[in-house]
């Protein structure tokens, strides 16, 4: 089953970013639609999307002394991005400074997150993506959804 692990393969591919870049501005991303959409939405999403909740893990529920193995590594890139995304108020230049700080240069934040979107719509029912876009407008603005 398609995971957040295809998409991370294909923005690494695509676009040439590292995979601990590619893996740290999902993750931010992730948690921005959690924050943004309500732990409700976040939950479908989880359920359609393998690998989400992890990547998306919020700071509290990341172990502090090395959770180790691929859960802690996504557990700690979700928390660095979660603590710039945090201080953002979640605004379009906001999401482009927490990818930038993912280590997703400026030329390529805005089609990471247009193929952020672009993934999400191939693997989430219409509706959820829909409500996705509704709730967390900043993302739909720099995708150009």
């Amino acid at each position: 089953m398609a995971g957040v692990s295809d998409f991370i393969a294909m923005a690494t591919q695509k676009l040439g970013v590292s995979s601990g870049a590619a893996q740290a501005g999902a993750g931010g991303l992730l948690d921005l639609v959690r924050t943004q959409a309500g732990p409700d939405v976040f939950a479908r999403i989880a359920e359609e999307l393998p690998g989400a909740a992890r990547i998306a893990a919020p700071p509290a529920a990341t172990p502090s002394g090395g959770g180790g193995g691929i859960g802690g590594m996504f557990g700690g890139l979700a928390q660095k991005a979660g603590a710039v995304l945090g201080g953002t108020g979640g605004s379009s230049l906001g999401v482009l400074g927490m990818l930038q700080k993912a280590g997703i240069s400026p030329d390529k934040a805005a089609g990471f997150a247009t193929m952020f979107v672009d993934f999400l719509k191939s693997k989430l029912s219409p509706e959820l993506v829909a409500t996705v876009l509704s709730k967390v407008g900043d993302l739909k603005k720099l995708a150009g959804g």
